[in-house]
Parts: C-alpha cells; structure tokens; sequence
C-alpha cells in the first residue's frame, strides 16, 4: 500500500509541474553542508564584502553557446552577488552544445536564480538559441517576444525577455533583456536596430516602475553604429562614452551594456565591465533602489 501512495505521489507531482514555466517550477539548491550556527570560517576574511541590500546588481554577459566557461560565469554571478543576469548567445537542447543540454538552466541552478527563456531561433540543430534572464528577486510577471526586422533586409527576429520582479514588499522592478543585430552587414544592422529600439521603447513607455534594460545593444560612440536615438531619449546609457566589449566585424563594439529608466543618475551607484569569459566582457552595474 504505500508503495502504491508513494508512485501516486510522484505521478501528481511530475503531472502539476508539467504545464509550468521554468521559473515557476524551479527551486534553488539546497546547501549539502550548511555552515555549523556560531562556528567561525579562518577564511572569513577573504569573502567577498556584502552587498547592500538597498541595492540591486545587474549582470549582462554573452556566455558563446559551446564555448560557455560554466566555472567563470557562476563565479562572476556569485562573486558579484547579482540580483538579476542577462546570459546570451545561450543554446538549448541543440546539437552543437548538446541535446541534453539547457545551458540557461544549468547556469540559473549552479548560481540558485530562476530563469525565464527567449529563442531567437525555435528551430536551431534540433533544438534553440536565444537568451536567458535570471533572477534571484520573485518573479511577478514573465513574457518573451521577437523584435522585428526590416523586411527590405530581413535578418533574424532578435529575442526580448521582460520580467516584473519585486525588489520589496512595496518596489517592484521591470528587467529586460535584449539582443539586436549585431550582424555582419552593416547596412541590415543600421535598419534593423533603431526599429528593434523603438520597439524596446514601446514595450516600456507606459511603466512607472524602476526600468533595466541590458544585453548586447552592438553600438560604437560615434558614427553609424551608434546606439539609436529613440533608446537614449527614453532611458539613461549606464556610461557615455563607453568602453568597447568585443572585437566583432574587424571593430571594437560595445555589446553587452545596461540601460535605465525611472531612476534617478544620482542612483547609479558602480558602473564597470567584468573580465573576459569566453571571450566577452560582461556589463555590471549597481543601482541604490532604497535610499534613507
């Protein structure tokens, strides 16, 4: 009998899972051996200091699909004590990096964070690419959607995620995360990207909320490539000019890059990139959400 209870049990609950989204299904990991109450670390005074907790962390970092170094972005996110993460470049389930293989999921349980998912190809070696947005904050509300292209030059659909997640009981925050053309022909990046913009700008005009919008925004500080008007008339660029984070096209590009609304500068509390992993720069920012 409670053999047959126990299989029921496990039936339920592999049914009641089926039909959720990651971050809703998701449960951290559970420290295997949590530290003794009142027992002392020697190493104590080599920790990482703690982050305000009237602050929120902001990672953006493209992972490059099978040339992910898991090892390093865990250390980044954990290191940094991020409260929300942009990964692009990110395959899942796809032959290149492995049918099995979910790198948004393995990244968003080594680091304890929900994620949510956004393809920017459904149908990529079996599987998809796309980006990912992690939380370590509730997730509220989740979506996903395409940014569009020019038709007079086509290109892929680039992938937005949004979030709503609550900082505090009364502050809630919008998360986005993007990726625009970052394509070889400069001429389809130049349609592409300011209508992909204006489409970001559409999607957050009307919230009220403290606004983050991060990923690869592929601008240079001047000429051509710049990052398009129609972004920084609605939001703050976390620097200006800006350090360039890949060599790409045989030029330097800013690609990953965090953007704010509805806050103000004075909150912007550290701006900087992190170091190379897999060959990408991450953006990192802090933002002070609570102020005395």
């Amino acid at each position: 009998m409670k053999t047959s209870l126990s299989f029921l049990f496990i039936c339920l609950m592999v049914f009641s899972s089926c039909s959720k989204a990651p971050w809703e299904s998701y449960v951290a990991p559970v420290d295997p051996n949590p530290p003794t109450p009142g027992a002392t670390n020697p190493d104590d005074d080599k920790e990482e200091e703690e982050k305000d907790p009237n602050n929120i962390k902001i990672i953006s970092i493209g992972i490059n699909n099978a040339n992910a170094d898991y090892s390093a972005i865990t250390q980044l996110i954990n290191s940094e004590q991020a409260d929300l993460v942009v990964l692009r470049e990110v395959d899942k389930n796809n032959t290149r990096t492995g049918i099995n293989i979910n790198q948004a999921e393995v990244i968003a349980t080594d680091v304890g964070m929900q994620y949510v998912f956004a393809p920017q190809l459904d149908s990529y070696r079996e599987g998809q690419f796309g980006l990912a947005v992690l939380s370590k904050l509730p997730i509220a509300e989740s979506s996903v959607m395409k940014l569009p292209v020019d038709p007079a030059v086509n290109g892929d659909e680039r992938p937005l995620a949004y979030l709503k997640v609550s900082f505090s009981r009364d502050i809630d925050i919008a998360f986005i995360g993007v990726h625009l053309d970052d394509g070889s022909n400069a001429n389809r990046r130049n349609h592409n990207r300011p209508l992909q913009a204006e489409t970001i700008v559409n999607f957050i005009k009307d919230m009220d909320i403290p606004v983050f919008v991060a990923g690869n925004f592929f601008f240079q500080n001047e000429g051509s490539d710049m990052l398009p008007s129609v972004l920084t008339d609605e939001m703050t660029p976390g620097c200006r000019p800006c350090e360039a984070t890949v060599n790409q096209h045989g030029a330097d590009f800013v690609a990953d890059h965090i953007l704010y609304k509805n806050i103000d500068a004075q909150r912007l509390v550290d701006y900087r990139l992190g170091p190379s992993i897999s060959s990408r720069r991450p953006a990192i920012a802090e933002f002070r959400i609570i102020t005395d």
